[in-house]
Parts: structure tokens; C-alpha cells; sequence
């Protein structure tokens, strides 16, 4: 990784690197970004951006955050004080995210949005638009980025706009699960489940 910016403290006792000023930084072949503010302890391998964090991948995911911490070595990040998600087909919002990422290419295998989280998605092969509304979502996906199953929970919300009409599924929980290209198979509804 890569970081430019016009002022730097290194400090040798703590194997600490920090810059207090906004920085430009770039993973080749992963994503570049930028922050108002940098922390890396090389010890630990945790990065963390402060500010307003924004993050482009080479896979056209983009993440905006108040603040993202990066462990290189057990494979996480995680972004706090509002997180906004967005790639080619949808986004996501809520008010933190964590996501679990493979060994080698950093790809999540596992995201989690907690708080007041709604997203959208929309499919040019099916002509559907989906939007869910919930406290709390999980969401695996493949190691090629495509969604094999979705848990919902804390009052959610989908609402389906497609070609045959318009469904509204509400409850306390639901999941749902994917065939190999994205497209939902089974959506589950449990604690008060409803459908119009």
C-alpha cells in the first residue's frame, strides 16, 4: 500500500505511523482512496482512516465512512460513524459495516451492516428493483462477489418492483437465499410476517 500526503510522525518505540493531515493512499490491483487522517502500526498491522473516508475497488465498490480500520493480518475491516456501500448494481447504508475478507485478495466472504440500514438493488436481466429496510443485515457472498444468502433482522422490509407487479414482505426476520448469478430463490419471513 501506498500513501501520499504532506505530513508524517513516525514513532520508532510504537512502530506507529501516523499523518494528522489529508492523505491519498493505493492498493495495486485492490482499491485507492483517500482520508482526512491516517494511523498504521506496523506491529499490528491494523490501518486505520479517519475523516472523510472514501475507498474505490478495483471490483467498482465503493465505501464512504466516517471512520474504516483495515487488519491486514486477521483478514477484517470494519466502518463506523455512518457507512455507505455502493457498487454497479445497488448500495447500501447504515451506521456501521464489518466485513470478513479472503487471504489473498482481500475480497469480503462475510459484510454486516448494523443500524438503520436500507439498500437497493437493481437487475437489467429480470428488470427488478428491490429495496430493504431493517435494523440489522448479513449478507455471504461467493469468492467471485456474488450474493449466496442474505439474513435480515430487527423489522424488515422488502419491497419488490418487477415486470408482473409489486410485493411488499414484511417481519421480524427474514433470509434468503441465491441461485450461482445473484438472483433470489427463496426469501423467508418469520416474526409477524406479512405480504401485500
Amino acid at each position: 500500500t501506498t500513501a501520499h500526503t504532506e505530513e508524517v510522525t513516525y514513532s520508532h518505540a510504537e512502530r506507529l505511523i501516523v499523518s494528522t493531515v489529508p492523505v491519498r493512499f493505493e492498493r495495486p490491483g485492490s482499491a485507492n482512496g483517500s482520508a482526512n487522517a491516517l494511523e498504521y502500526s506496523i506491529e499490528h498491522g491494523l490501518l486505520k482512516l479517519t475523516g472523510t473516508v472514501k475507498i474505490h475497488t478495483t471490483r467498482n465498490v465503493d465505501l464512504e465512512s466516517a471512520v474504516v480500520v483495515f487488519q491486514e493480518k486477521e483478514k477484517w475491516v470494519h466502518a463506523s460513524g455512518g457507512v455507505l456501500l455502493k457498487s454497479p448494481t445497488g448500495w447500501i447504508r447504515g451506521m456501521q459495516a464489518h466485513a470478513e475478507l479472503l487471504a489473498e485478495s482481500y475480497k469480503p466472504t462475510k459484510v454486516i451492516v448494523d443500524g438503520e440500514v436500507s439498500s437497493e438493488a437493481a437487475s437489467d436481466r429480470s428488470k427488478e428493483n428491490w429495496k430493504l429496510d431493517t435494523g440489522w443485515l448479513q449478507v455471504m457472498l461467493s469468492s467471485s462477489g456474488v450474493v449466496q444468502n442474505l439474513a435480515a433482522r430487527k423489522n424488515v422490509t422488502l419491497r419488490q418492483q418487477a415486470a408482473d407487479g409489486n410485493r411488499v414482505l414484511s417481519g421480524a426476520e427474514m433470509d434468503a437465499a441465491f441461485d450461482t448469478h445473484g438472483k433470489a430463490d427463496l426469501v423467508e419471513t418469520r416474526g409477524g410476517a406479512q405480504m401485500t
